[in-house]
Parts: C-alpha cells; sequence; structure tokens
C-alpha cells in the first residue's frame, strides 16, 4: 500500500478544486424539477418552522420506486452559485447511467440558530424527525424505494442515527443472532 505524506494546510485554503465535468449543466441532459414545501408541525422540534426541497430527476416515473439521498444544509447543496451544485450532478450522473433514478431531499435546519441543535445532539432527535415527519410526507408524494442509497448527515446526526435509532428503525435480536 502507497503511504500518502501529512502536508499541513494554511487556515486559509488559498484555493478550491476544480469542478468536474458532471458539476455543470451538458448540452442533452434533461433537468428535474425542484419542489419547495414547508414544515411546522414538527412533534419532535416544537415551535419550529422550516423549509425542505425535493428533487424529483426527468426520468422519474411513479410506476417505478426511485432511490432517496438526503441532504441537510439544504441550500449549501441547491445554491448553483456554491461548491455541490446536486441537482445539476443528480441529473447528469442519472443521464449517463452512473447513478440510479434518485430523489434527493434537501433539510433546511429549523431557524437561524438551530443547526447544531438540531444536526449534533446526541440523540435520536434529528433521525426520528426524519424517519417520522418528513420522509413519510416525501413518500406520501413519491415513490420511493424501501432500500435507500444514502445521503449526507453532520456527523453528530450521523453518528446519533447509527448509535440510538428510533425504535423499529434498528436491528433487531433476531438480527444479532
Amino acid at each position: 500500500m502507497t503511504e500518502i505524506p501529512y502536508v499541513r494546510q494554511p487556515l486559509k485554503f488559498p484555493a478550491r478544486y476544480a469542478h468536474g465535468p458532471d458539476s455543470f449543466p451538458q448540452p442533452g441532459v434533461p433537468r428535474g424539477e425542484l419542489h419547495e414545501y414547508e414544515w411546522s408541525a414538527s412533534s419532535v422540534f416544537r415551535g419550529t418552522h422550516r423549509r425542505y426541497w425535493v428533487y424529483v430527476p426527468a426520468q422519474y416515473s411513479d410506476s417505478k420506486p426511485a432511490s432517496l439521498m438526503v441532504f441537510q444544509d439544504a441550500e449549501w447543496y441547491l445554491d448553483l452559485d456554491r461548491e455541490d451544485r446536486a441537482s445539476i450532478v443528480f441529473d447528469n450522473l442519472i443521464h449517463h447511467g452512473e447513478m440510479p433514478v434518485t430523489i434527493g431531499v434537501f433539510v433546511a435546519p429549523g431557524e437561524p440558530g438551530r443547526r447544531n441543535i438540531e444536526y449534533d445532539a446526541f440523540s435520536d432527535a434529528y433521525a426520528t424527525f426524519l424517519l417520522t415527519e418528513i420522509l413519510p410526507t416525501v413518500q406520501g408524494r413519491y415513490a420511493i424505494t424501501v432500500d435507500p442509497i444514502g445521503g449526507r448527515l453532520a456527523v453528530g446526526a450521523a453518528a446519533a442515527a447509527a448509535h440510538s435509532p428510533p425504535p423499529g428503525c434498528g436491528p433487531t435480536a433476531s438480527d444479532e443472532s
């Protein structure tokens, strides 16, 4: 195995990674649609109000369930002037057969100042919020496979979801034998 040496980087990194071709609209690639929703009926994060978006690829058909990918910090991934440009990347990868037809769910934090409270708390609250409030609403509108392909979570939310999933969402006693 080749070892890559550690190189200390400056505090203010002077460069950024160059975007690859999948980060730009390509000729002949159909564009998906982005639908905006609001959520203020949370029983997990009472009194909060948030927006979330659902990206639906052009190739989606309700006769064939799509995969699902969930993103937090919605604006970071949806803003086409920022680094990630998720909808463009989805369009290109799905069109070229490098990714299955995938619906993207992009969730914003409840209110300014709540990001860390929601994403990084070491509890199952955020996983419960996604699994019992946001995702059932999305699944009520779109055909989603029961085997999602993944998503981007803040480290704390991911660790909490893996460590203490909500009841009925983790391994069962029969799984451990």
